[in-house]
This record gives C-alpha cells, structure tokens and sequence, in this order.
C-alpha cells in the first residue's frame, strides 16, 4: 500500500474531510430524490458524515494499512445501492437503500479489521521465528 500516506502525516485529515463531504453529499442527493419537499435534516447528516469520515481517517492516521481503502470500498458500494433503491420508489427503497448502505459501510470496516489484525498476526509471527 505505498500509494497511502504515511501514518501521522496530515493528508490523513484532508482524506477525512473529502469522506465525509462526498458521504454528505451523496445522502444528500438521496433524500432529495427520495422525497423532494422534505426537510432532511442536514446537520445531524453533517455530523453523521463527518463522524464516518473521521474514523476512517483517523484509522489511517494511527497507522492501519488495509482498514481505510476497505472500508470506503465499503462506504461507496453502500452508497451506490443506497441510491439505486432509493430511485425506485416502492415503498420499501428508502428502508431498503438505508438498511444496505448500513450493512455495506459495517461490513467494510468489519473486513477492514480482520484483514489488519491478519496482518498484524502474520508479522507477529513472523518476528517471533526470527
């Protein structure tokens, strides 16, 4: 992963800024489509995106590797069919599209943890046969 920035280094901030107003403005567009004379409410969906973006990024700050490139992988397939269901409107899409969103971003982060701590692991093992 030498196309990440270094642990510690700023950019790891930026990488959380840019998340969490790409997420924002994603769900944003979805609930516009969703219900276009509803009022979302934007700042608890500001708080939300930017709390998501700076786990990730913070993730990347202490220094995990695998964690922040397999959960957003995780985030944006969560959004992409967060947005896709909630063009059919049905009844059940907004449910639907909220409850995948919610599953994918998890899932991501869940594969993100058990892949580092694997790595972890393999490095452990592999300094204590030295």
């Amino acid at each position: 992963m030498r196309w990440l920035p270094k642990p510690r280094h700023n950019i790891w901030w930026l990488i959380s800024g840019i998340i969490g107003l790409g997420q924002f403005v994603a769900i944003s567009v979805g609930a516009q489509l969703l219900l276009p004379h509803a009022n979302p409410k934007y700042p608890a969906l500001a708080l939300f995106s930017l709390a998501i973006g700076l786990i990730i990024g913070g993730a990347g700050w202490l220094g995990a590797r695998w964690l922040p490139p397999i959960t957003i992988l995780g985030l944006v397939l969560g959004l992409v069919i967060m947005l896709s269901n909630f063009a059919e409107i049905d009844g059940w899409g907004d449910i639907v599209g909220l409850l995948s969103y919610t599953f994918l971003l998890l899932a991501g982060f869940a594969l993100g943890l058990v892949v580092e701590l694997g790595v972890w692991a393999y490095h452990r093992m592999k300094a204590s046969r030295l």
